[in-house]
């Protein structure tokens, strides 16, 4: 719902200015970065994935050009069929060497420097075979035409090759990361205190879990404007003003074992240089990773007055460096296109 701003300070929500122009403000969380990394391993293991696939399937060969008189001409160059088995059975040769090597210097570290020796020995070995195969190596260069998708499939070969093996590393980091990292060790130092130490420490971070307990637990001074439309009850046992507002509030209520929310909870922003209290809709809370996130439903955006103060309130938030869509949901109604009960749904599960 839409209202006019108040200018009352709320009694628990106070952000400086300072703090406001630089986007953080108590409302403001520290964000799970091993969740974020896990999100981050996902991404990377689709697109190694991606690039197996492509590669399964690519084009033998690599990619050459020309620049001729300021024209580029494209050429696929590629291995003759004899050279090629035979290139393919000394590589899975030298593999295999590879691995015995390996299987050696974790089996016995006390000949490691023998066995790096022997290993150096095969490689320089390698490196005077390598020289004569590329004397008798027989290579073929086909001119790629002007309309082939042959190029792009070369290009794109020779792009996921080399960077494959970053995203292989990367992967290996993150898990690394993930596997030492201490968070929670770190988090309950102060949980573990008695009651009497907690009193006197101040400690370098809250938990997400004594975060969510001095959110819920918290008083504040409701919205006292038009109070004779607070007429339909939630799941929740609390008032609202629209039953659209009562089919979001019960889809967030039935997901409570993920977020917690809260109706017209003030919120204090700067708006044209004033610090003013604005009244979200929802406020929600993830009970995991204490991000909040505020909801804003536009129930009447056929009616011109009402669609004003909404964006208004919209701009409200974008100067105060809240991106809509992330850290404020949006849902929209008119008269003849009543509130999408699939899409409150789709949206809670985008925040859980």
């Amino acid at each position: 719902m839409v209202r006019s701003f108040a200018s009352n300070k709320s009694k628990f929500l106070t952000i400086d200015k300072k703090s406001l122009l630089m986007g953080r403000g108590k409302e403001m969380y520290m964000t799970d970065i091993v969740k974020v990394a896990k999100n981050e391993i996902v991404k990377v293991e689709q697109m190694i994935k991606k690039i197996d696939m492509f590669l399964a399937t690519a084009p033998d060969g690599c990619l050459k050009w020309q620049n001729k008189a300021g024209k580029i001409y494209y050429y696929h160059q590629y291995m003759l069929e004899v050279q090629k088995e035979k290139k393919k059975e000394e590589d899975k040769e030298k593999s295999n060497d590879n691995k015995k090597e390996e299987d050696k210097e974790k089996s016995n570290d006390n000949k490691k420097e023998e066995n790096k020796g022997k290993s150096d020995d095969k490689n320089n070995d390698s490196k005077s075979d390598k020289k004569k195969d590329e004397s008798t190596d027989k290579w073929k260069r086909d001119y790629i035409k002007k309309n082939s998708s042959l190029a792009e499939s070369l290009a794109q070969k020779h792009y996921y090759i080399t960077i494959k093996p970053i995203l292989e590393k990367n992967l290996n980091e993150l898990k690394r990361f993930i596997k030492k990292y201490q968070k929670e060790k770190a988090d309950n130092v102060y949980e573990l205190l008695s009651t009497e130490r907690k009193k006197l420490v101040t400690p370098l971070q809250t938990s997400v879990k004594e975060q969510i307990k001095r959110w819920w637990e918290e008083t504040y001074e409701k919205n006292n404007m038009y109070p004779e439309n607070l007429r339909y009850e939630t799941e929740q046992g609390e008032l609202v003003r629209s039953k659209s507002e009562v089919i979001i509030a019960n889809i967030l209520y039935q997901h409570r074992k993920d977020i917690l929310y809260k109706y017209e909870r003030p919120f204090t922003l700067m708006i044209d240089g004033k610090m003013k209290t604005i009244y979200p809709d929802f406020t929600i809370i993830n009970v995991y990773t204490g991000k909040v996130i505020y909801w804003e439903h536009a129930g009447r955006m056929d009616d011109p007055h009402y669609a004003g103060e909404f964006v208004k309130k919209m701009n409200a938030y974008i100067a105060n460096d809240l991106s809509l869509g992330k850290d404020v949901i949006l849902t929209f109604e008119t008269q003849g296109n009543p509130l999408d009960i699939g899409i409150v749904k789709q949206l809670v599960e985008s925040i859980i």
